[in-house]
């Protein structure tokens, strides 16, 4: 009469395509959205990679600028309580400094090569990165003198 625990628990693993013992891999997705602030507001396209994003993102018309349309990322990983959707790129800019203030996505991978990956595929992106005090580069240098 009692049902067998271990047959119903590798239904639901299998369901779920779970295998026990082992912990998911966090996995990230990508979407585009006419304005980052309020999504609801315009439209929001889910893409498969940060190729397909960009290349969605630069096809945006050009009068839906004004609304700040963006690149967020989502991650999915059920050991953490930064499950959800984040800003890559907002109004064509790519804050490292706050994504990176947030230790989950400063040491996650997955989030760091999409940040390597969005300078490589979008030059024209201005980066926003932490000053570091008493550093300047070269040029700063010498506009100093």
């Amino acid at each position: 009469m009692m049902p067998d625990g271990k047959k119903i628990y590798d239904e639901i693993a299998a369901e779920n395509r779970a295998e026990y013992g082992k912990k998911p891999i966090p996995t990230i997705s990508f979407y585009v959205a006419e304005c980052m602030e309020f999504p609801s507001l315009g439209k929001v396209y889910q893409c498969r990679s940060l190729e397909q994003a960009v290349k969605r993102y630069r096809n945006l018309p050009e009068e839906l600028a004004c609304m700040g349309n963006g690149i967020g990322f989502t991650i999915k990983d059920d050991d953490s309580i930064y499950t959800g959707d984040f800003d890559l790129v907002s109004a064509n800019r790519l804050d490292v400094y706050i994504i990176n203030s947030i230790p989950y996505y400063r040491d996650s991978p997955l989030v760091q090569k999409a940040i390597e990956d969005i300078k490589r595929l979008m030059p024209e992106v201005k980066i926003l990165e932490p000053v570091q005090h008493g550093v300047q580069n070269p040029k700063e240098r010498k506009q100093a003198r």
